[in-house]
């Protein structure tokens, strides 16, 4: 073995640092001859890999005419026209007062979502550059609020060249932005990139946010957050969006959207916008197609379908395109299958939501009950007064329900179903099961209320009708009419002309439910 002496370790030393040099001068050599090209290339390759982040935190679903979408709808020709009209006036500026948000809410099925697809592909056809967002409570990808900016930031996306390079350089900086606040997500990804893309005169156009079905993200908190972000981007200095919101009109929006103020204006689905000629118009034409398509056409017969049909379904759809679409649907439907499906998943969903079910199930019971005797306007305030209940409270209990009923204070005070078919919903079990109101099972409570507090004539008329749908009286209601027959009766009624004509209703009615059953309570009662 041959050792090295000092002499040729430090020569041997001295040969590998001239290498050394040499190999770090040519490094500076080859970073001059191409400084700009390796670094755009480095800066290329991160860019790109913080937008694939951006990307993957989008809600395709929640894009219009998404693949992924089980919930396309738009308006069917020749319908709708007044509403998406006046959208349209409003994008165009032509509204006065021009609010920078317009706010598009109705009853459940009312057609909202309808209405935004057609608003958005209209946009979409005329170079409008728009960016939407279609929430959905049964599409777990958007149904919540933490997509909704990178989904609208990925359309965006589309009509800025330069928008992809300030998106890298912000994701770069703050990687967690797609995790933050919807405040701060508007913010950085949408706010502060568009204003500067947007610098050069020769590119500064409206841009129109339209966010669809916003009371079906999943957390109350979030939809208030959303509208509050919105709120922001639209009073910006110079700012180029203008936004389109469908929802119900649950109370908590209700309220964030009056905090609005004269930023938003409002469009509610009533019978201002003719629904019943939107909806004729709808089940005719679409008749004419199953006549002349389904495969059983030639068992139809010429007139089919009558035009008693047609307006009896109409009549049935009432403020609610979504039911005139199901009822076509059943028509076309060979195998006898329900068409209610959808339609009893949203009551059942609304109804799900409400605090006070019993007592909302009293109050409507009581409804149902009224609805068959001689109406009066001021039936319902009265039938509140003997069960009560005051005005607020009422208020109150059906809060939650104003999708689908309102309480109009008046006066006279009424509750209005916004859907002809939710009275046939919640009157059939197989369709609203627990929430399924069966008035027979009411009776008994509701009569025993109606003996302790009645104290005129209308009051004893209601207590009739309650009591001859008793089948089988219970303890508390033979008490309240062994007191009613023995006291309140004689009490209440001795001054009015029909007096004999009330008592001989009771005795019948005593007679019914206690004359088999307990002889000696029925002598009791016409003690009186």
């Amino acid at each position: 073995m041959r050792c090295c002496g000092a002499s040729e370790r430090k020569e041997k030393k001295k040969s590998r640092s001239e290498e050394s040099e040499e190999d770090d001068g040519m490094q500076v050599a080859l970073d001059l001859l191409a400084p700009r090209d390796l670094k755009a290339g480095e800066k290329q390759c991160g860019g790109q890999g913080n937008i694939d982040r951006l990307i993957g935190a989008v809600a395709s679903n929640a894009i219009l005419n998404a693949g992924g979408r089980g919930d396309e709808v738009r308006c069917y020709p020749g319908t709708r026209e007044e509403v998406v009209g006046k959208i349209e006036k409003w994008m165009d500026g032509q509204g006065e007062p021009c609010h920078r948000m317009m706010w598009l809410s109705g009853p459940a099925g009312a057609g909202k979502s309808a209405i935004t697809q057609t608003v958005a592909e209209r946009c979409k056809k005329h170079g409008i550059h728009t960016a939407n967002f279609f929430f959905f409570r049964g599409d777990w990808t958007r149904n919540h609020a933490q997509p909704l900016v990178a989904t609208l930031v990925y359309q965006l996306r589309g009509y800025y060249h330069t928008l992809d390079e300030l998106l890298a350089e912000c994701l770069m900086a703050t990687p967690l932005i797609c995790e933050a606040s919807i405040d701060e997500q508007f913010t950085q990804l949408i706010s502060s990139p568009i204003h500067m893309v947007q610098q050069s005169p020769s590119i500064q156009r409206p841009i129109i946010l339209i966010i669809d079905g916003l009371d079906e993200c999943e957390d109350k908190k979030k939809e208030q957050q959303i509208l509050g972000a919105l709120r922001t981007l639209i009073q910006e200095d110079d700012s180029p969006f203008i936004v389109l919101v469908a929802s119900r009109a649950e109370p908590h929006l209700v309220m964030s959207f009056n905090k609005l103020g004269t930023l938003v204006g409002p469009i509610f689905l009533n019978n201002k916008y003719t629904p019943r000629d939107d909806i004729h118009h709808f089940v005719t034409s679409k008749s004419d197609e199953i006549k002349g398509a389904h495969h059983l056409a030639h068992t139809l017969d010429s007139c089919w379908p009558a035009e008693t049909d047609l307006d009896a379904i109409t009549d049935k759809s009432s403020a609610s395109p979504a039911l005139s679409l199901l009822r076509v649907h059943e028509m076309q439907q060979s195998t006898g299958s329900s068409p209610f499906p959808q339609l009893d998943a949203v009551y059942f969903y609304i109804f799900s939501k409400a605090d006070d079910i019993q007592t909302i199930k009293l109050i409507i019971g009581a409804h149902f009950i009224i609805q068959n005797t001689t109406r009066r306007d001021n039936d319902f305030h009265q039938l509140l007064q003997l069960v009560g209940y005051k005005t607020i409270d009422i208020h109150s209990l059906f809060a939650d329900l104003a999708p689908i009923a309102q309480v109009i204070s008046g006066p006279p005070i009424q509750l209005v179903f916004y859907h002809a078919s939710l009275s046939d919903y919640l009157r059939d079990k197989s369709r609203s099961g627990i929430y399924h109101i069966n008035v027979e099972e009411l009776a008994p409570g509701l009569s025993t209320i109606c003996l302790q507090k009645f104290h005129n004539e209308w009051s004893f008329i209601l207590t009739d009708k309650a009591l001859e749908l008793v089948k089988e009286a219970n303890t508390e209601l033979s008490k309240s009419l062994l007191d009613a027959s023995t006291q309140n009766f004689s009490r209440s009624f001795k001054h009015f002309a029909q007096y004999e004509h009330y008592w001989e209703i009771l005795i019948v009615i005593i007679a019914r439910l206690y004359f088999t059953r307990d002889k000696a309570l029925f002598k009791r009662m016409l003690q009186a």
